[in-house]
């Protein structure tokens, strides 16, 4: 189930922030700021998981982790049409 926030935070990461429609700001925060090691993410995702820390700790590292088990879904179910159609 796709939640409104996810949705916002996938169409700011687009429109406002070049990115793709298949990541979260906050998934990226991570991804570039942790994993690639990148300044101006990496304040960011302290920013962010700042933010949600009332709500969830490692908030980021959590929607970069979610953001993959979903291309990972959306992986298994293109190749499983391509097979069956």
């Amino acid at each position: 189930m796709v939640r409104v926030g996810d949705l916002a935070s996938q169409a700011l990461n687009t429109i406002l922030l070049g990115g793709t429609p298949d990541e979260s700001t906050s998934g990226r925060s991570y991804r570039q700021g942790v994993l690639s090691g990148h300044k101006g993410w990496s304040q960011m995702r302290k920013f962010v998981d700042c933010l949600f820390s009332p709500w969830e700790e490692d908030h980021c590292k959590k929607a970069y982790q979610a953001d993959l088990e979903r291309a990972k879904l959306r992986i298994q179910i293109n190749g499983e049409t391509q097979k069956n159609g």
